[in-house]
């Protein structure tokens, strides 16, 4: 009764151990079969086997013929790529809509026109429209006639005369019947810079009259009158 029993110890499932090596070697090729054909459906198995092969190669894109028809809706644009490609963007238009080809305008830029300035004509000299004379002296009054033909208003700004030693002295100067200074003054020539009354006493526009009051009688001549306006301007008399 033991080695019929030790026989029955061999057997698992009732299959001997030769059936059960034979059963896992059939599994075993069916697995590698199966995983052949999965692998060559799946386009592995081809870069396994193929030498050289890599998805980094170069792939040849069929170019259509010009006669490839195309699907309906579908309408053909000509490229001027080879012609200028900065003037026409070629296009595919779907069906019902609207194609829209940008193009750049081939016109000449058009050229700018400078339009000269005018520039109006200066009026004349200001100074040379001045004018200074003498008039004549009364009692111990010497007067001048001063003229500014200019259309601008010039304020009077220094003063200087020499005057004959016989007047004594001079003491004031009066602009059309305006007194703009009051100073003994003995000694000739004097030179007025400090006025008394308003600036605008001092504004000669058109014909004017300047008188310069002495000590004495005022002699008929022997005068050197000079008039410096605030723009710069003078004029002169002698007599």
């Amino acid at each position: 009764m033991k080695p019929k029993h030790r026989q029955q110890r061999r057997k698992v499932a009732g299959l001997t151990c030769g059936q059960m090596v034979l059963l896992f070697i059939s599994i075993v090729v069916l697995f590698m079969g199966a995983a052949l054909v999965l692998g060559y459906t799946l386009g592995i198995f081809d870069r396994l086997i193929t030498p050289g092969s890599s998805s980094d190669q170069p792939v040849e894109i069929q170019t259509p013929q010009a006669n490839t028809p195309l699907p309906d809706g579908l309408s053909p644009t000509t490229s001027a790529a080879a012609e200028d490609q900065s003037s026409i963007s070629p296009t595919l238009a779907r069906p019902g809509s609207v194609t829209a080809t940008t193009f750049e305008s081939l016109s000449t830029p058009p050229t700018t026109t400078f339009t000269p300035t005018i520039t109006p004509t200066p009026p004349a000299d200001v100074c040379a429209q001045l004018d200074l004379g003498f008039i004549n002296a009364t009692s111990n009054v010497a007067a001048w006639r001063l003229q500014n033909s200019s259309g601008v208003s010039l304020t009077l700004s220094r003063i200087e005369i020499e005057w004959p030693g016989s007047n004594d002295a001079i003491f004031n100067a009066i602009l059309d019947g305006t007194l703009i200074w009051s100073t003994e003054d003995l000694v000739s020539p004097s030179f007025i810079t400090t006025w008394i009354g308003e600036p605008g006493d001092r504004v000669v526009e058109g014909l004017s009259r300047l008188e310069f009051l002495f000590g004495t009688a005022a002699a008929s001549s022997g005068y050197d009158l000079t008039l410096r306006f605030d723009n710069g301007c003078e004029v002169s008399n002698s007599n």
